[in-house]
């Protein structure tokens, strides 16, 4: 038999619900749940560690969590209150005085600036703030070596525009930091330095602007490092293939960075997404690449790369998505020698290329999605014959059916035949497919989709992906007027 609550923190919770303000307007807009409506001792539930919300240690009685989330609140906990073995905090305030709050939680509060109580909140292990409109810089307290047992930090989705001191060294020294978030701000300058043990480390649509540092091949168990849609600049670490046998998503679109990407990606690899689009690199994609088995997301679009296409990333089990749009890539698409590659492709971008000649019908058989345009010569088959002139507009180096415009020189290499024989099998079993057309500035984009079957939340994340590189587009552009 569990030991029921303390009287004295009974009575502080109780002080809480009378003193606390609910918000009506709140109530009317978000969905709200009354989640203090069950402490009520005087029906007979005097445990307060049967109270929703509510959280006790099963040997000592002590209320160690308190978890007011979506219930719309206003009100603070007196200082003076019998709370202090409450090590847990979700929403409940952001008024709270207690000093050994472990877990913090005030995202979507709907703050504008730092809480001040938290200047004293040494033993934090999780503070999330995120979601909120903090208008104002991360102070120094909040990067004071007190904090050092911070392990995650969340501080995304505000309106930062910067911090108090620089340089910026993190806390999290003596537990690690192990998951830091500011992503989706203002912020400016040179991005923080984190503690070795970080794991996931998350900057995105700031304004850093600088280098990626060399203390970046000390971060030897990140996961995570993604500072997509910022204004860094300069050359890639040669150690960024290989600084961390554990790094899975290498995010870094959306950025300045110039130069030959590192060909330094290592065996037993485990990154399953890598985006180093919309950049200013040149070269050779690095045939290292091939190591990375697990990889699933590959996007090199809107480079300078030039390369012939690489057929042999076609080796890649886990490939989905391969996006190399918008570079210098050059020369025929060839038949694949081998029996299928790319055996899990589920879209595939050529878009705005130099490529030549006409794609190569058995890669249809293998690639279950396709977002080809520009490839000079469109794909034949029933599907693609049932759309007239205007369905591919803004494609001037299109050419052959269905469009009226033929291609003078560029004829079908003689070892593919586009029979009707030939175009029955190529679609045949194909009931499920679906054609979308999309037209937009930068071209035609045709995906053909093999039913449903994508990859958990994959899908999800291309979509936001493409649609987050043409809003960077139109940023940088807007910025550079």
């Amino acid at each position: 038999m569990p030991p029921l609550c303390h009287d004295d923190e009974r009575s502080a919770l109780l002080q809480f619900k009378e003193s606390r303000i609910s918000n009506d307007f709140y109530a009317s807009k978000f969905d709200c749940r009354p989640t203090m409506a069950s402490w009520k001792p005087e029906e007979g539930n005097v445990d307060c560690c049967s109270w929703d919300g509510v959280h006790c240690n099963k040997n000592t009685g002590h209320v160690i969590k308190l978890d007011l989330s979506h219930s719309c609140l206003f009100g603070s906990i007196n200082s003076s209150s019998s709370l202090s073995k409450l090590s847990v905090l979700t929403k409940a305030t952001s008024n709270t005085t207690s000093q050994k709050l472990k877990y913090i939680g005030l995202r979507s509060c709907n703050l504008t600036k730092f809480p001040n109580f938290l200047q004293n909140q040494h033993h934090l292990l999780v503070l999330d703030l995120s979601n909120n409109r903090i208008q104002e810089k991360v102070p120094k307290w909040l990067l004071d070596p007190n904090m050092q047992n911070l392990n995650a930090l969340n501080i995304s989705h505000n309106l930062l525009t910067g911090f108090d001191q620089y340089p910026v060294v993190l806390p999290g020294n003596k537990g690690d930091l192990l998951t830091f978030d500011l992503s989706s701000n203002n912020l400016q300058g040179p991005f923080p330095v984190p503690p070795p043990g970080t794991i996931h480390y998350l900057a995105s649509n700031n304004n850093l602007t600088g280098e990626i540092p060399s203390w970046i091949c000390n971060l030897n168990i990140l996961e995570s490092l993604v500072l997509s849609h910022n204004n860094l600049s300069g050359l890639l670490p040669q150690c960024l293939g290989n600084f961390s046998d554990e790094l899975s998503v290498l995010d870094l679109q959306g950025n300045n960075f110039f130069g030959t990407v590192p060909n330094t990606f290592i065996k037993e690899s485990r990154l399953g997404v890598i985006d180093l689009s919309h950049n200013l690199f040149q070269g050779r994609i690095p045939r290292s690449l091939i190591n990375c088995s697990k990889l699933e997301f590959l996007g090199l679009g809107n480079n300078q790369i030039s390369d012939t296409f690489p057929s042999w990333l076609g080796t890649l089990p886990n490939l989905n998505v391969l996006i190399l749009r918008s570079n210098i890539f050059y020369g025929i698409i060839k038949e694949p020698r081998t029996d299928c590659g790319f055996s899990k492709l589920r879209i595939i971008d050529l878009s705005n290329n130099r490529f030549t000649g006409t794609l190569p019908s058995k890669s249809f058989l293998c690639w279950n999605a396709m977002k080809i345009v520009n490839t000079r010569l469109i794909p034949q088959g029933k599907q693609f014959a049932t759309f007239d002139n205007t369905s591919f507009d803004g494609n001037s180096g299109l050419c052959g059916r269905p469009l009226s415009k033929g291609c003078e020189s560029n004829k079908a290499p003689a070892n593919e035949d586009h029979t009707e024989g030939s175009e029955e099998s190529l679609f045949s079993g194909a009931s499920d497919w679906k054609i979308i057309l999309i037209g937009y500035a930068g071209g035609l984009v045709a995906g053909l989709v093999l039913g449903f079957n994508f990859s958990t939340g994959i899908i999800g994340w291309i979509l936001e992906k493409l649609g987050t590189q043409q809003k960077a587009t139109r940023r940088r552009r807007r910025r550079r007027n």
